[in-house]
């Protein structure tokens, strides 16, 4: 099983996954945000938020109420945030993590009401992590597991098979199904 990025793909295994090579991939910087809960008046009763596109700043595009989706995840009285934003090349490079904490204090305030600053923040960069996932994409992808067809070689994640968290856990599902059927 092959769980890499397409570029790592094309890099393992040479020409069968040749088409792979320059799939077109994206930057992300998530920057997580810790506040007492009563610094936010928002009931925060949901999972969170994704920003219209004509409305992004800075490439601020999602924001999840972290410890509304996952109990535990503040101490009792806290609340944790994580902002998503999809850098410029120029930002990714040159700014630091009080930087991004700033844009990310910046952002989630022009959205929800936010009384303060963060008590911590935790910077995360992802540079060209992400899949983008177009038909011509899906193309090449059938075309390198074609080409891999009866090899035992299988493609899974992501990279492949959509892009997010929950289409790479079919993706795996899906692989794990067909080596329990060789």
């Amino acid at each position: 099983m092959i769980a890499t990025s397409a570029a790592g793909a094309a890099a393992l295994l040479g020409e069968p996954a040749r088409p792979l090579r320059d799939a077109e991939v994206l930057s992300s910087v998530t920057v997580s945000l810790a506040y007492p809960r009563a610094a936010i008046e928002h009931p925060l009763d949901g999972t969170g938020f994704i920003v219209a596109a004509a409305h992004q700043a800075h490439g601020f595009r999602a924001c999840t109420f972290t410890t509304s989706k996952f109990a535990g995840r503040a101490p009792a009285g806290r609340v944790a945030l994580r902002l998503f934003f999809r850098p410029e090349p120029a930002d990714l490079e040159a700014l630091d993590d009080a930087a991004w904490t700033a844009r990310a204090e910046a952002s989630l305030a022009r959205v929800l009401p936010v009384r303060g600053a963060a008590e911590r923040a935790w910077v995360s960069r992802w540079p060209s992590a992400l899949p983008v996932s177009t038909p011509a994409h899906a193309a090449r992808v059938r075309e390198v597991e074609q080409a891999l067809a009866g090899s035992g070689v299988l493609l899974a994640g992501s990279a492949f098979h959509g892009s997010g968290i929950d289409a790479a856990v079919r993706s795996a599902e899906a692989t794990a199904e067909r080596i329990g059927a060789l």
